[in-house]
């Protein structure tokens, strides 16, 4: 290739540049190279064994045939077994020892899901050998000891009876206490009337008179019923007390025996007591 260089215009006096010449470069092709050709061996020869004779077979010997039972002595023909729909087995004869039904599970013998049919009466309960006895019913009042519904109920009833007594005991002794009061007053009202009738009697000069004498026996005759009345009125109001302890004292023991009888009648069921 060959580069020139022009200058720009034309009166220019500047001194041209040398030029520069490319060498020539020569382009070889490669040889061609002719691919090569493989050609397959003969293929080998391979032996084989001269074929041998075939062994002879040996006659098989057979078990000479059993002798069959009579038919008197055979056991009766079983009926097939067959399955419902939920996989429980039922036909004649003896149900096989593990058979499993629709659902995998193990089948019992229909005879042996049958229900046992309940005891006759008169027989009472059939226990096991390994059943416990059932146990001894114990004395009356060795349960009454041991029931705690009678032992509180007993105890409440107690109760409820001392505090009525102390009650009913205490009103007694006011009754008294009133009637004690009341006679001490009394005496002591007759003494100032007996001292006033005299001091009268003998400011007229009447002492020694029959007047003096008949106002003074009715002065008694009147004290005399007064405690005639106050002490049958006390008499009456400890009668009516006394009669009061005596009804709530039974109505006490009647609850007593219906507080037994409750608690007897619960052993009696506990223990199947007729």
């Amino acid at each position: 290739m060959v580069y020139r260089e022009e200058g720009h215009g034309g009166g220019g006096s500047s001194a041209p540049r040398p030029q520069r010449i490319a060498k020539k470069v020569t382009i070889r092709r490669a040889p061609q190279v002719q691919p090569q050709r493989f050609v397959s061996a003969p293929p080998a020869r391979v032996s084989r064994p001269a074929p041998q004779p075939a062994p002879q077979r040996q006659p098989v010997r057979r078990n000479p045939p059993r002798p069959q039972p009579q038919q008197s002595q055979r056991s009766p023909a079983r009926a097939p077994f067959k399955a419902n729909s939920s996989g429980q087995v039922s036909g004649g004869g003896k149900a096989p020892g593990n058979v499993r039904g629709g659902n995998g599970g193990p089948q019992r013998n229909p005879a042996q899901n049958k229900p046992k049919s309940p005891p006759k009466a008169g027989q009472g309960k059939v226990q096991g050998a390994g059943a416990k006895p059932a146990p001894k019913a114990p004395g009356i009042n060795q349960y009454l000891a041991s029931d705690s519904g009678y032992q509180s109920g007993l105890s409440e009833l107690m109760k409820t009876l001392q505090q009525f007594q102390t009650g009913n005991a205490q009103n007694q002794n006011d009754v008294r206490s009133a009637f004690q009061t009341a006679m001490e007053r009394m005496g002591q009202e007759r003494e100032q009337s007996l001292k006033s009738l005299q001091e009268d009697f003998a400011s007229r000069g009447l002492l020694q008179s029959g007047l003096y004498a008949q106002s003074n026996s009715d002065y008694d005759t009147e004290y005399q019923n007064r405690i005639a009345d106050l002490t049958k009125d006390q008499e009456g109001q400890l009668g009516a007390l006394s009669t009061e302890a005596s009804n709530f004292q039974g109505l006490n023991e009647s609850q007593k025996a219906a507080l037994k009888q409750a608690a007897i009648q619960r052993r009696a069921d506990k223990y199947n007591i007729k």
